[in-house]
């Protein structure tokens, strides 16, 4: 049960990271077609404020995004079992106990992607002009923020997806024990 919960976590942060990646690579789109030169500064403006919308969405989106009440990009986030805080002080681990003895663990590491350091990404507290299409110049720092916040992102999430397939061997080697154990105690009573 604790191992697909685990499960259950690690997919609903890889969801919530997917409407990221998703919004980031809209904001990306926009940046190149900034940076084309063809746009007009009215234009300019229009894209910026769908960037700036995106942005408001990613913070949301990783705020509001919880399991079992549990904050999953929040440095702070306490829950049930152990939570160990990532390194530097960015991104939770989430130590799932996915046996009956001692150290039999999975880690679910959300990594270094938190909601203050991704925001601070986003809304462009990293460097000046980081997420900014409103000139040629601003555009093309905006394409290599998203570039580099999408690679993030996407380590993050190899990590998910590796935690998860660990705790599906997990739940499957489990539920053969249990099966073994039942076969074997049947045929004991049998004998």
């Amino acid at each position: 049960s604790n191992a697909n919960d685990g499960i259950s976590l690690a997919q609903t942060a890889d969801g919530a990271l997917d409407e990221v990646t998703n919004m980031v690579q809209r904001i990306r789109e926009l940046a190149v077609q900034s940076a084309s030169g063809t746009y007009s500064a009215d234009d300019r403006t229009n894209m910026q404020a769908e960037v700036t919308q995106l942005k408001s969405q990613i913070s949301t989106t990783l705020s509001d995004t919880k399991f079992n009440g549990t904050a999953l990009f929040d440095t702070t986030a306490k829950g049930t079992g152990t939570v160990t805080p990532g390194t530097a002080g960015y991104g939770t681990k989430f130590t799932i106990q996915t046996g009956s003895n001692n150290g039999e663990t999975v880690d679910v590491d959300i990594g270094n992607l938190d909601t203050t350091k991704a925001t601070a990404v986003v809304t462009g507290a990293a460097a000046a002009g980081n997420m900014d299409v409103t000139t040629v110049a601003n555009a093309n720092t905006t394409i290599d923020s998203a570039d580099a916040f999408l690679k993030t992102v996407n380590t993050v999430r190899a990590g998910l997806g590796a935690s998860e397939s660990q705790l599906n061997s997990v739940v499957n080697n489990l539920t053969n024990n249990v099966t073994n154990l039942t076969d074997a105690k049947s045929r004991i009573s049998d004998a």
